[in-house]
């Protein structure tokens, strides 16, 4: 698994406190089969704001120590942007995925906000690719479905949090992650690991995602998309319309257990 979405960088937001933790949360991260991890911090005008060479004199400090216990994993930086109304006109204070056109944001969890298509047209219209974090979790989208249908089909892609479909964010955002699957309206999952047991719970839900979509489909959005976005390389967003998934993860080894079979 790929993750570009966790809080895994020390003391910059309401994730890891320090080092050893972001240690500790990397080692967790391995063990249920994270290869590659896109650090994103909280981007927000009114909250946390970590200058880049902050940030990138942290991710050299983790790499440090991860060779130093000659742990082996990819580190890439980016960000999960709060979003804001002047956002598309302020790239330079922000981070995308791996510098890519990538964008990860967030909306509001309680409330609404009426500027965000007009967010999303200004960072297409500079060839960027809006990515919406947890859609599953905000209020509005769990009251009116068609926020995430309009934001999908105007190109903004889609990250759910894999703990979701464990109830981790509650039923709510369990039922509409099932949703956005069965759709096929996701592009990426991620894990939105703020702790270990954000990635210790991954080990559940790993196999959850399996079942749901097929073992090829799972690879799709833990591994070949978030590559793809790292490396700033096109995604096929396929269509929105709803339909079966055929489970192929019934006639063959799960992804999650050959994962775990080359960690071990």
């Amino acid at each position: 698994m790929i993750d570009i979405h966790n809080h895994t960088i020390f003391a910059v937001d309401d994730g890891s406190r320090n080092i050893e933790q972001s240690i500790r949360m990397i080692k967790a991260a391995r063990k249920v089969g994270v290869t590659e991890i896109c650090f994103s911090p909280h981007y927000m005008e009114d909250g946390y704001r970590t200058e880049r060479e902050v940030l990138l004199s942290k991710v050299e400090e983790i790499q440090k120590c991860l060779k130093k216990e000659g742990i082996e994993m990819n580190l890439y930086l980016g960000e999960e942007v709060f979003i804001f109304p002047d956002m598309a006109e302020n790239l330079d204070k922000i981070v995308s995925l791996n510098d890519s056109r990538y964008i990860l944001f967030e909306l509001p969890l309680l409330e609404e906000v009426n500027y965000v298509d007009e967010v999303v047209y200004r960072l297409m219209s500079l060839g960027k690719v809006p990515v919406l974090a947890h859609p599953e979790r905000y209020f509005i989208t769990s009251k009116d479905f068609s926020v995430i249908e309009n934001l999908a089909q105007k190109g903004v892609l889609l990250q759910i949090n894999l703990n979701s479909l464990i109830g981790h964010y509650g039923k709510e955002a369990k039922k509409l992650a099932v949703r956005l699957l069965k759709a096929d309206m996701v592009q990426f999952v991620g894990s939105d690991a703020h702790s270990s047991a954000g990635y210790e719970k991954l080990a559940e839900s790993i196999p959850v995602l399996e079942k749901l979509v097929g073992v090829e489909k799972a690879k799709e959005l833990m591994v070949d998309n978030p590559r793809k976005a790292l490396h700033d390389e096109e995604i096929d967003v396929g269509t929105f319309e709803t339909h079966k998934v055929s489970n192929r993860s019934k006639t063959r080894k799960s992804l999650f257990s050959k994962i775990l079979e080359k960690v071990g």
